[in-house]
């Protein structure tokens, strides 16, 4: 989640230093008030029982303020352009491990986004301590969505 925080103040700050971005179990810290410097895709995971980062937003486990998962994508989403909501739709489930994850796909403008229901503070498909999803191999998508935009 540092790195997630880390990542979205680099995309907030030098959009065009990186051609796409992924963002982990983070949220945009409330702190920040530099403007955007431009669009770039964005990649995004958050789990909805995070007891570390706030889905819904308000104070982390560190003790700081982030906005909530929503208002970061909508953010990002109007930097970037997107029209319209996005095309939302459950991932099947490949096993039955307590989670599931909703994706959401912002279109052309390239903001995707994973919720994952059910997780913990981890990274999807991972192997770490705490309930992760095993319904979506998080580095996969990552490396498909670099992949996508020329990485």
């Amino acid at each position: 989640s540092s790195g997630g925080m880390m990542t979205l103040r680099m995309m907030r700050e030098h959009a065009s230093k990186f051609r796409a971005y992924t963002v982990a179990i983070a949220g945009m810290p409330a702190d920040l008030t530099s403007p955007s410097t431009g669009p770039a895709p964005l990649n995004i995971y958050a789990s909805t029982t995070d007891p570390y980062m706030p889905f819904e937003g308000g104070i982390a486990r560190r003790g700081f303020a982030v906005w909530s998962n929503q208002q970061t994508v909508d953010y990002f989403a109007a930097i970037n352009g997107c029209i319209g909501q996005p095309v939302t739709r459950t991932l099947p489930q490949i096993v039955n491990d307590g989670t599931s994850v909703i994706y959401s796909s912002y279109g052309t403008c390239g903001v995707d986004r994973y919720q994952v229901i059910g997780a913990e503070h981890t990274w999807p498909g991972g192997t770490m301590p705490g309930i992760t999803t095993q319904n979506l191999n998080g580095t996969k998508v990552m490396l498909d969505f670099f992949v996508r935009y020329g990485l």
